[in-house]
């Protein structure tokens, strides 16, 4: 099953995989606060946070570039928040793409590639 976001299949040109980042309650030393205090605060709960990791993979630099140029038209601001599919049909709902890092590199073989990490954040507050 391919993998999307906001319906567009950002990812499927190459290998990728979801990660689910910790989960739980953001916490703060207290002596963070006060430079004296022991112990640690609790902040609230953290935002779901999905990685994704690939390449992608295509025949010409221009093939490359379209698909770079896909994925930018996604990175708004306001983020775009709109479900998220990894590639098993698992569902994550009102997810904000946030980053998309590329490697320092294009690969260059029979195939033009670049590795790639985009994030994608659950807001509390939206």
């Amino acid at each position: 099953m391919p993998s999307s976001f906001d319906k567009a299949s950002l990812f499927n040109s190459g290998p990728h995989r979801f990660r689910r980042l910790p989960s739980g309650v953001q916490t703060i030393p207290a002596v963070a606060l006060d430079g004296v205090s022991p112990g640690t605060i609790p902040l609230g709960p953290l935002e779901l946070i999905i990685e994704v990791r690939g390449r992608l993979v295509a025949p010409t630099d221009a093939a490359l570039d379209a698909l770079l140029a896909a994925i930018h038209a996604k990175l708004t601001f306001p983020a775009l928040a709109a479900d998220l599919i990894d590639h098993h049909g698992r569902i994550y709902e009102n997810m904000s793409f946030v980053r998309f890092e590329s490697a320092d590199r294009i690969d260059r073989a029979r195939q033009v590639t670049l590795p790639y990490t985009a994030r994608f954040i659950r807001f509390l507050n939206t």
